[in-house]
């Protein structure tokens, strides 16, 4: 690869909430929950540390630029774990500005973060800010050692701190890497995932690695220029569901492209990525409806196509802090059942389990909001599905933690609890 590449997506890479409690309760808490439903194993911790520098943000209004320079500097000046300590605790307190995307600050900590401790900076990611930092990791190294060095990339993913998803989601991250790698050729980077699928999971790495490409293609945020180059040769102005549809997607992946697509389908409508007007929402999620139905009928490309705006409308209704989704209010958390309300009949259900998705993310944020946002759902079929698909969440991501699933039963509304209880005890006793 170039160095001027490489130097240039070094640089754009670069592009508390305290809960009272009294002594009795939370320990009663500790023992009853897991480390995942409270965060108490590490993230507390770190809350209740004096990190004074972020004071400075705060009400502040710093943009990306300014808030990315400031990580920066503070990696720079007391090491990058601790700058990322400091941005979860920032993200947490909403110290940072709205609509500023936290994911993209854990990207610029998390690329100082490899600079100082190389692929073993891992170790200190955790899956705060939807994993960006693990994702910094794996791209340097993927970066500095070339495409031999994918399978040991794809190794190192599996020593992500987190739950059961973040595996997969740091194999998701590799995938922008693999893009930027390839200078945004996109075939290219699509058969180089290929390499990164295993045994043990099925392969379906690759499909993870595709989606992280698909998500880099959709704007070119790590190196615009070489991403402009590529524009043409993967977007068509009379096809909004290029490039998916093109043909160089592997058949057991198109549906990861059509859940990174939906950006460019936002831009499609006329909607300003930068801030989404809602009255482009209808129109871009009625392109889903050009995906051909298939003769089996059962249309995953399309249910895949419209659930991914369920994804994008969490983030959205949040001001783009993915840190504090779990606090989300109930004003919040009804913006998003009604954008998915805006696409047509046989896209609500995909769209609000893509959300629900969203919200639980594998276990790592506090179930309430999950629980709340079904219980939100006017229609009453749609929230009953809502609570059996967090029930099926927790069944899988959660699978061997007994302690977790037993006080998730008891925290649902009760008409749930039984099936809930036979769901997920039943075969632990």
């Amino acid at each position: 690869m170039k160095l001027k590449f490489k130097s240039k997506l070094r640089v754009k890479l670069l592009i508390i909430l305290l809960i009272a409690v009294n002594a009795v309760m939370l320990l009663y808490l500790i023992k009853l929950q897991s480390g995942k439903e409270l965060k108490l194993n590490n993230q507390i911790s770190w809350q209740l540390q004096a990190y004074p520098e972020i004071t400075q943000m705060k009400n502040s209004n710093w943009d990306f630029q300014k808030l990315s320079q400031f990580f920066k500097d503070l990696s720079e000046k007391k090491g990058g774990e601790y700058a990322y300590h400091a941005l979860v605790v920032s993200a947490n307190k909403e110290y940072i500005t709205a609509n500023v995307d936290t994911h993209l600050l854990g990207h610029v900590v998390g690329d100082m973060l490899y600079k100082q401790k190389g692929i073993d900076g891992i170790k200190v990611c955790t899956d705060d800010i939807r994993n960006a930092c693990s994702h910094s990791i794996v791209v340097g190294y993927l970066l500095d050692n070339g495409e031999g060095s994918l399978p040991k990339a794809v190794a190192t993913c599996k020593q992500a701190p987190g739950g059961r998803g973040a595996y997969t989601m740091c194999v998701h991250g590799l995938g922008h890497g693999v893009l930027g790698y390839t200078q945004y050729d996109m075939r290219r980077a699509v058969s180089l995932c290929g390499k990164t699928g295993t045994t043990e999971y099925g392969n379906q790495e690759i499909g993870q690695c595709v989606g992280g490409v698909t998500m880099e293609m959709m704007a070119g945020i790590h190196d615009r220029d070489a991403w402009l180059k590529q524009v043409p040769n993967y977007f068509k102005e009379n096809d909004p569901l290029a490039p998916c549809n093109m043909g160089f997607i592997p058949h057991d992946a198109l549906g990861y492209c059509y859940t990174y697509l939906t950006p460019h389908l936002f831009q499609a409508a006329g909607a300003n990525l930068a801030s989404p007007d809602p009255k482009y929402f209808r129109k871009a999620m009625s392109y889903c409806e050009q995906i051909p139905e298939n003769i089996l009928k059962n249309n995953s490309n399309r249910k895949t196509c419209f659930g991914s705006f369920g994804k994008e409308y969490v983030v959205l209704a949040n001001a783009r802090n993915v840190q504090s989704v779990e606090g989300m209010g109930d004003e919040k958390l009804k913006l998003i059942y009604n954008w998915c309300s805006f696409g047509p009949k046989e896209g609500l259900s995909p769209c609000l389990d893509s959300a629900l998705q969203s919200l639980f993310w594998g276990g790592e944020n506090d179930s309430g909001v999950s629980i709340r946002f079904c219980s939100i759902i006017p229609d009453k079929e749609q929230s009953e599905n809502c609570m059996r698909s967090l029930i099926g969440a927790v069944s899988y991501y959660l699978e061997n933690d007994y302690n977790y699933k037993q006080f998730f039963c008891k925290k649902i509304p009760k008409e749930y609890q039984d099936d809930c209880r036979l769901k997920l005890l039943k075969k632990d006793k």
